[in-house]
């Protein structure tokens, strides 16, 4: 993979020095997009088999589908460069590096409950007794996290780039290799989930127990095409030091690929999502 990364790079080196591009533009920018996968309790167990929380009996937990509020995605953070050409003055070919980041590409989560007596109350008038239950909350999660540094270009098209306000869209590609994996493994225990009042005094705020492990895997792909739509605004029309200065928004619908290695038994993700980046743009004379 890293052979075809180098060559990849020769290849738009030798195309740039062909089409005589201009250095014109330095762009810093930082974005988010979208992509959470479901794993199975079966993928995860593969990928980290030295957990004593998976390799655990688990017939209890009922494992779901659903996804979870702040797995939804991951973010990522660009240092490109604007090219220009004198054959086609109104395109932009951008190109740099970007750093991307998903802490949940894939996740897992399993719970189940059970009920028991805590307490029998006997009345001193009549005898009678009631019964006072609770239940104990178990619950499992998984994650599979993933960072990748990536070749990232787009050819962009501006709508009167002299004016403060422009517009501008195109077509991008980003293509990179993972050099971070980690898996994530937690369960926890609530022994008395009793609800209503009594929570306040019994629930997991004081009883509440859990464990954490942490592993690291290595290899995967990761890979996008997307379409920029953004608008830009220049700080400055008058004063020299404001006026090469832009700042920037796109929103980018995007198809996202991924793959996780060799002997990896998560299988290569195809998705359909959006991705977003807020950026600065410096002009070079």
């Amino acid at each position: 993979m890293k052979k075809h990364l180098l060559l990849g790079a020769a290849f738009f080196s030798l195309s740039m020095a062909q089409a005589q591009l201009q250095l014109s533009e330095i762009h810093l920018s930082n974005g988010a997009f979208s992509g959470t996968e479901t794993g199975t309790l079966a993928q995860f167990q593969s990928l980290a088999p030295q957990s004593s929380i998976l390799q655990q009996d688990l017939s209890l937990y009922h494992f779901d589908n659903a996804m979870r509020i702040g797995g939804m995605g991951g973010s990522s953070q660009s240092l490109q460069l604007g090219f220009k050409t004198a054959a086609y003055p109104t395109a932009l070919l951008r190109i740099g590096l970007s750093n991307y980041s998903n802490a949940n590409a894939y996740h897992l989560s399993g719970e189940y409950s059970e009920s028991f007596i805590v307490d029998t109350l006997t009345s001193s008038v009549s005898g009678q007794q009631t019964y006072i239950d609770s239940s104990s909350y178990h619950h499992i999660g998984a994650t599979y996290g993933t960072q990748q540094l990536r070749l990232d270009a787009a050819l962009l098209f501006r709508m009167r780039p002299e004016k403060r306000w422009s517009l501008q869209g195109g077509i991008g590609a980003s293509l990179g290799y993972a050099y971070r994996n980690t898996i994530r493994v937690s369960s926890s225990v609530d022994p008395y989930s009793l609800g209503g009042f009594d929570m306040f005094f019994t629930s997991s705020f004081f009883h509440w127990s859990g464990q954490t492990e942490t592993f690291a895997s290595k290899g995967g792909l990761g890979a996008s095409i997307y379409v920029p739509l953004g608008i830009d605004f220049r700080i400055g029309k008058k004063r020299e030091f404001w006026t090469p200065i832009h700042l920037y928004a796109e929103m980018r619908p995007s198809l996202f690929i991924t793959t996780y290695g060799k002997n990896s038994p998560l299988t290569p993700s195809f998705s359909v999502g959006s991705a977003s980046a807020l950026g600065l743009r410096i002009d070079v004379k």
